[in-house]
């Protein structure tokens, strides 16, 4: 019997290896199918998902994952448990071969008629705060979007102030009470916002306003300052509240028909503004120096029911920078239909300009987040950055000027994205001007160690960066191999986006690490420049162009003559300043003769030259600039080939070598032209000689 059992076990075992050695079968495919064919639910619903592993006879095995888990979750069973609406992507992957894998496409769309989950109340002036016997309107919002948005509107403290069913707060007697607005399906759902009640009263009128007549859009822009000035119009832009309480004010933009009138600074407390609510407005003229006309001071303030509207002026048939043409049209909306954009910023990150040629005028087109408040300039924003040089462009906005001297220029105010319409860039211009915009160090310091070479450009979506060195020996993407003496490096960068690429070179200057060897020439730091005049200006160079010296100046160790053309010293608070002093230096936009220069008038021996630089305050980055040397007494000068960018608002040093080969030389740093304008300091301005 015992024999009879080791010879079945011995031929079971026989059989299973047998089985085990046969040909196993691969995953080749997975195929994804859900509950009732369904590709489309409601964010919150959940789904289930079947994955069958081809061919017949493979292990169904699978791992499930999501490709985002903010919109949609997976279990290890396939139940798909969606969180937030967008499009998505559930898989599954052979667990014995990760390279087959399946895919399902879903669909979460918004629930729309979501239950009500709270409810957000703001004012009408930004602030919570309402005078004895003046109202402020409230206005809610049911969340999430979709939500029904009726409400009734209660008061903790009725004795404090009233609201009526359409969430107007009346004050009542000083102190602080909770308004409420209570979803009517959901009750349990309520928003509150906290309102406190002064005795402050707006100032009394100085003028007998019912007796001013109302003024017309030239008499607006002719009268003198401080003539009482009463109009009435639509408000169709307010800029951002700028204070609280009873000491904010707003700016805001009136029209009526054509007319247009800019009101600065009127008090949002006792004289809330509203889009799109039609006013008189009783203030007093004021010409801002910039080149501003404006209303101030508004004491007289009522809205009226009276239907007035808003015309956009057409000026595509007059010269856009005739400041008298276009009087008219001064703080109106107007509509420039065709340009073309000549230049635009090199950084997006503050109010920037676009210059645009309209028939042959340049004319800038102005985006001031301050005017069109941050959430409507990030939206022009990303319009200007999918345009390029040469796009066409079409326009509205608000015709201003805008100026230092005796010429304002005029611009356009943009302050919707919907305003603006223009040529879409092409990926050939898209890695042309990413190449402009890319700014390196452009000297790496003893206590840097590595050089950042970025692999994307900041507002130019699908551009990718690609970097090569040639000088391997010093730097090759990893820690710099410090060389002994001053070396500059090449390094090449390739813009690529789908089939479109350019290259460009960057010079870079890696310092050696023997600095022991070098003594300066002449050193201009500008810390023995004279006091400061009212403007905080030294009295040394105390303006761009100062004629009683004739732009000539006596500073530094040893003392030497600069001359400062379009370049004065200052130590204002935009200026970027080693110590007491420093330099600003101001472009032309057109005209290189006129744009900023600062010259040595007296020869020395030196080696190199080297300065900090930084760009002035929020002004654009990127402005370039040119050295040049003379090696007879400035009568002639040669340009360098290397152009130094200005890519950082924090001194950045600059060494470069000037091949004087031992003469005696001057050397000069010019601000090139190319459209923008730009202000730049300078400090620490050195000229070294190396070995003895």
């Amino acid at each position: 019997m015992k024999k009879t059992n080791i010879l079945l076990a011995s031929i079971l075992a026989s059989v299973l290896v047998l089985s085990s050695c046969g040909p196993k079968v691969e995953p080749l495919g997975i195929t994804i199918t859900s509950e009732n064919n369904v590709v489309s639910v409601i964010e919150g619903d959940t789904l289930q998902l079947t994955a069958t592993v081809h061919p017949e006879g493979a292990s169904s095995s699978v791992t499930w994952s999501s490709s985002d888990d903010d919109l949609a979750t997976i279990s290890d069973a396939g139940l798909v448990t969606t969180l937030n609406d967008g499009n998505v992507f559930l898989y599954a992957t052979s667990s014995v071969k990760t390279s087959v894998r399946g895919e399902f496409a879903l669909q979460i769309n918004q629930d729309p008629n979501p239950d009500p989950q709270s409810i957000n109340i703001v004012s009408s002036t930004g602030n919570n705060f309402v005078a004895i016997g003046l109202t402020l309107q409230l206005t809610h919002t049911v969340l999430p979007p979709g939500s029904d948005q009726n409400v009734t509107w209660a008061t903790a403290n009725g004795d404090i102030a009233t609201v009526s069913q359409t969430g107007l707060v009346t004050g009542v007697q000083v102190g602080s009470t909770n308004i409420s607005a209570i979803s009517v399906d959901f009750p349990s759902v309520s928003g509150q916002i906290s309102i406190t009640v002064t005795d402050v009263t707006p100032p009394e009128p100085t003028v007998e306003w019912d007796e001013v007549d109302f003024a017309s859009h030239e008499d607006f822009m002719n009268a003198e300052n401080d003539t009482p000035l009463k109009i009435k119009g639509k408000v169709w832009h307010v800029l951002p509240i700028e204070g609280s309480g009873h000491e904010a004010t707003i700016s805001y933009y009136i029209q009526n028909g054509t007319e247009g009138f800019y009101v600065y600074g009127q008090n949002a407390f006792f004289f809330p503004v509203e889009v799109n609510k039609v006013y008189i407005v009783g203030g007093f003229k004021d010409y801002y120096y910039q080149g501003l006309h404006e209303i101030i001071g508004v004491e007289y303030f009522e809205e009226i029911d009276e239907s007035i509207n808003v015309t956009i002026n057409d000026l595509s048939s007059i010269n856009v920078m005739d400041n008298e043409v276009t009087a008219p049209y001064h703080a109106s909306y107007v509509n420039i239909p065709s340009g073309t954009i000549s230049s635009l910023p090199t950084s997006y990150s503050a109010a920037y300009s676009v210059n645009v040629d309209v028939g042959g005028n340049v004319i800038a087109y102005r985006v001031d987040p301050k005017v069109s408040g941050a959430t409507e300039f990030a939206a022009i924003t990303a319009v200007f950055q999918g345009m390029a040089v040469g796009s066409a462009l079409s326009a509205k906005g608000i015709l201003t000027a805008f100026g230092y001297g005796s010429v304002k220029s005029n611009q356009l105010l943009i302050v919707k994205a919907s305003d603006i319409e223009g040529q879409a860039m092409g990926d050939q211009m898209a890695v042309e001007l990413a190449s402009e915009v890319l700014v390196l160090e452009n000297t790496i310091e003893l206590d840097e160690s590595t050089i950042t070479l970025p692999t994307t450009v900041d507002g130019f979506d699908g551009v990718d960066v690609y970097w090569t060195s040639y000088n391997p020996e010093i730097f090759s993407g990893g820690p710099i191999i410090r060389p002994v003496n001053d070396t500059d490096i090449v390094l090449e960068a390739t813009f690529v986006k789908n089939s479109a690429n350019i290259s460009k070179d960057y010079v870079v200057t890696v310092l050696g690490s023997d600095q022991s060897n070098q003594t300066n020439a002449h050193l201009l730091d500008f810390e023995d420049a004279a006091e400061a005049d009212s403007y905080g200006n030294s009295t040394s160079q105390p303006s761009y162009n100062h004629s009683a010296s004739n732009n000539l100046a006596t500073l530094g160790t040893p003392a030497a003559t600069w001359h400062y053309g379009r370049t004065l010293i200052s130590a204002i608070q935009n200026d970027r300043v080693n110590g007491t002093w420093s330099a600003r230096m101001q472009s032309d936009k057109s005209v290189q003769a006129n744009s900023g220069r600062l010259e040595l008038r007296e020869d020395f021996v030196f080696d190199f030259l080297e300065f900090n630089v930084a760009t002035y305050g929020n002004d654009p980055l990127n402005a370039k600039l040119e050295v040049s040397y003379s090696l007879n007494e400035g009568v002639n000068w040669t340009a360098l080939d290397r152009v130094f960018v200005v890519g950082a608002r924090q001194f950045e040093l600059c060494r470069v070598y000037i091949p004087t080969e031992g003469q005696s030389a001057r050397v000069a740093i010019s601000l090139l032209v190319d459209g923008t304008s730009y202000r730049i300091n300078f400090d620490d301005i050195r000229l070294a000689r190396v070995g003895d």
